[in-house]
């Protein structure tokens, strides 16, 4: 019996000490990212050479939308190319793209990841460009995205990360979608760029130094979550990503459960795939004294999903409150710990949020976590092919 109860004990040790960890981590971050986001920026005194590397994968029925959209881009027409990385698209779609003045990239993998369609644009580029944009075939651009771009490139930033913002809310999944990610912009993108780190890397509108993304996606072979990778071997050359609020990415959320569940699963393994991966080397970089690599390879990873994190400590704070109903310092450090930790989400979701569609779309969460916390137990195997998310998909 009493083995019993001190094995119970040691439990709670753990369990109070990795809330306290990921609390304390997520309302630090989230409280920075209340304070604005200042970097040294002036126009540009010429214009850069922007390369636009869009793989699509299966995307038939979006791709041409996008096309048109950037090149309707304010900036020099004969300063920026567009590379159209074209996997599996219809010789139909192939046809209608020939018409516009792009470069059509035919690949064909036996297993197609976003990273090989990358070096392959590498490979048939014709011409070094100075910096390299990387969107998604859904991605939309805001008005003067390109220039800004440049501005940041002429002021010295070789990595950037753009802000994306959800193109759909048609329906509930989308909006919680949307919330996620807008949550992701200030916590673990914005927050961590206040305090001095890097931004994590998103999947798409990104922009780096040309030669330096060729040099680093040369070495790469992820399958999925390669965004995680990149950011991390950037770091290993000394180059911190920034996060750029007023470079807008309009990107379209997923509609359906089946896809969310898809696209999660694919987020999931790859954060747990990178953060075993990396452990020696985050270690040896906190030993070193570089906290910034520590906390991208590390210290950001070594969570469960935020959502799932929320839920589950809220069920440990009932369960303690009951087994503890005598001692109240032990379970108020409990409801602290649940408190502070909604805490750092409230502040994180932008006040245009705040809505009656997010209301109605809260009834998804209890579904939404049944579907992540399986997910916890199903990752094996995951990068064994890339899990693609289609688009324009509702239940």
């Amino acid at each position: 019996m009493q083995f019993i109860i001190g094995l119970g004990l040691a439990i709670e040790i753990l369990l109070v000490l990795y809330f306290f960890y990921s609390t304390l981590y997520n309302l630090i971050l989230s409280v920075a990212s209340l304070k604005r986001l200042k970097y040294n920026i002036k126009p540009a005194g010429k214009f850069h050479d922007i390369t636009v590397f869009i793989p699509a994968y299966k995307e038939d029925g979006i791709i041409e939308n996008t096309i048109k959209n950037i090149l309707e881009s304010d900036y020099p027409k004969e300063k920026f190319k567009i590379y159209l990385i074209a996997d599996s698209l219809e010789e139909s779609t192939l046809d209608q793209m020939k018409k516009y003045p792009i470069e059509i990239v035919e690949v064909e993998f036996e297993n197609s990841t976003k990273v090989k369609s990358l070096n392959a644009a590498f490979n048939y580029a014709k011409r070094n460009f100075d910096i390299c944009l990387v969107l998604d075939a859904d991605n939309f651009l805001s008005k003067g995205f390109l220039r800004i771009v440049n501005f940041y490139y002429a002021a010295g930033y070789l990595s950037v990360q753009g802000m994306r913002v959800p193109k759909n809310k048609n329906t509930d999944i989308a909006i919680l979608d949307g919330l996620s990610e807008a949550i992701n912009n200030n916590i673990v993108r914005k927050g961590t760029c206040i305090l001095g780190g890097s931004s994590a890397i998103v999947g798409s509108g990104f922009a780096v130094r040309f030669d330096l993304l060729r040099e680093v996606l040369s070495d790469m072979e992820s399958v999925s979550g390669f965004d995680k990778e990149l950011e991390i071997k950037l770091l290993q050359k000394g180059v911190k990503t920034i996060y750029a609020e007023d470079l807008v990415v309009f990107d379209e959320k997923v509609s359906n459960s089946n896809d969310f569940k898809s696209q999660r699963k694919r987020w999931m393994y790859s954060q747990y795939f990178y953060l075993r991966k990396y452990f020696k080397a985050s270690i040896a970089a906190l030993f070193a004294g570089k906290i910034t690599l520590f906390n991208s390879a590390f210290l950001r990873y070594a969570q469960l999903p935020r959502f799932v994190n929320i839920v589950l400590l809220f069920l440990l704070t009932i369960l303690f409150t009951l087994i503890h109903h005598h001692n109240s310092f032990i379970y108020v450090i409990w409801w602290g710990l649940f408190v502070c930790t909604l805490l750092s989400i409230l502040l994180a979701i932008p006040k245009h949020f705040y809505s009656a569609s997010l209301l109605k779309a809260l009834w998804q969460l209890p579904k939404t976590f049944f579907i992540m916390f399986g997910l916890l137990f199903k990752l094996k195997g995951t990068n064994k092919k890339y899990i693609h998310t289609p688009h324009g998909k509702t239940d």
